[in-house]
């Protein structure tokens, strides 16, 4: 307490010695003080009295006006897409999914997983179908759903499942929100 009334008389002392004390006044008002710490000023109060110097010292950090933000838990949805075939069939093929929630948190709201192909030479998928998941999706759990693709020709084809590609459920990774799986059928002409 002594060193903050020392600091304060060399401030009073340090204005008083100025030939122009509205002028040490207005450069001290824009003087902003952001940091505990020792300060110097130094002015020219007239061209005969030289520069006059005063150092002060600020003992107290200003107070703190942000407090730390506690990190949202929230849910995960991962696909884990469990099914492959390759052979001769003209039959519908059965894709197996898992739908993990591996999150820290439940997803309270529904969202839809979406299926999609292409050939092997195509660009783009055309969409297949899609299922609802019911809410809520709790955490650590995992629903086992099922997909039926029905090949219309030979080749290769790569299915690709999403889940929430409508952004519904707030989740802490959305990179994994999408699985593929590759079949192959053959000789699909002798099945016409």
């Amino acid at each position: 307490m002594a060193k903050a009334k020392k600091s304060k008389n060399d401030l009073e002392k340090f204005m008083h010695e100025c030939r122009k004390p509205s002028i040490a006044t207005l450069i001290l008002l824009v003087f902003v003080i952001v940091a505990v710490g020792t300060y110097m000023i130094g002015l020219n109060a007239g061209q005969s009295a030289g520069t006059k110097t005063a150092q002060f010292t600020l003992l107290t950090e200003p107070a703190k006006t942000a407090e730390t933000a506690v990190a949202e838990k929230l849910p995960d949805i991962k696909l884990v897409v469990s099914s492959t075939f390759s052979g001769e069939t003209k039959q519908a093929i059965r894709i197996a999914t898992d739908v993990v929630n591996s999150g820290e948190a439940d997803a309270k709201d529904r969202y839809a997983i979406t299926y999609s192909y292409k050939k092997s030479d195509a660009v783009n998928y055309t969409k297949d179908g899609s299922l609802e998941i019911s809410a809520p999706h709790k955490l650590g759990t995992t629903k086992s759903i099922a997909y039926l693709f029905v090949p219309m020709e030979v080749g290769t084809y790569e299915l690709k499942t999403c889940a929430d590609v409508e952004g519904k459920v707030k989740e802490s990774d959305k990179t994994n929100n999408c699985a593929t799986s590759t079949i192959t059928v053959k000789n699909f002409a002798k099945y016409a």
